[in-house]
């Protein structure tokens, strides 16, 4: 995921959050950006085992473009509006919706991405909506992640799951990590247990 494209920069009054505020992004950008999160959210290993997996709809992928026009109207008209109309609105732009929570009705910036049932003949379109980046202060560690909204049997928009941003491995930490335990263990706090271990020499070392 993307923390620097987020709706902190955006007028969260609107009803179209449009990438970026200062509107030096190009619509084209923009889309390609949105499809590179959805890449990262609806590739990973959950969806793998719903046998989904993310659909690219950037511009360059005309052949989705056109199956979504001829089969899924409603949802090439919200992703893709007129385009390439010249003066065309934005591309699958963030968009005011009602969600609903417990029975509850909130307001949320949301934007499209769609993944494909693998074994389904056809391969149907799935679409689900992706909230902006919100970031939880959990034991004093920001966490940051995005709603994923689904449609229910009412058309309402509903929680599906958080899309939690991923951890980054740093090996030093790692390596240090296992170098302090040893050490401790060694020097400090020695295991409750005695074993003896015979070397070829016939010396026995104890841990």
């Amino acid at each position: 995921m993307q923390p620097d494209f987020d709706a902190v920069s955006h007028d969260m009054k609107s009803e179209v959050m449009e990438f970026p505020a200062a509107g030096q992004l190009s619509n084209k950008y923009d889309l390609f950006i949105k499809n590179r999160i959805c890449g990262y959210i609806f590739n990973s290993s959950f969806f793998d085992m719903r046998n989904e997996e993310a659909v690219n709809f950037d511009l360059i992928n005309e052949e989705i473009m056109l199956e979504l026009n001829d089969k899924y109207e409603e949802i090439f008209r919200e992703m893709y509006g007129n385009w390439p109309i010249p003066g065309s609105t934005s591309l699958n732009p963030y968009t005011l919706c009602d969600v609903t929570v417990n029975d509850e009705v909130f307001k949320e910036h949301v934007f499209i991405c769609l993944t494909r049932k693998r074994g389904s003949k056809p391969n149907c379109i799935v679409q689900y909506f992706v909230s902006p980046i919100y970031g939880w202060l959990i034991s004093r560690h920001l966490i940051n992640g995005r709603f994923i909204f689904t449609r229910n049997d009412k058309k309402e928009l509903v929680v599906f799951a958080l899309a939690e941003e991923p951890a980054i491995e740093n090996l030093l930490v790692i390596e240090n990590t296992h170098m302090a335990y040893y050490s401790a263990r060694k020097y400090q706090q020695k295991g409750m247990h005695l074993y003896s271990v015979f070397s070829d020499d016939g010396r026995d070392s104890l841990t």
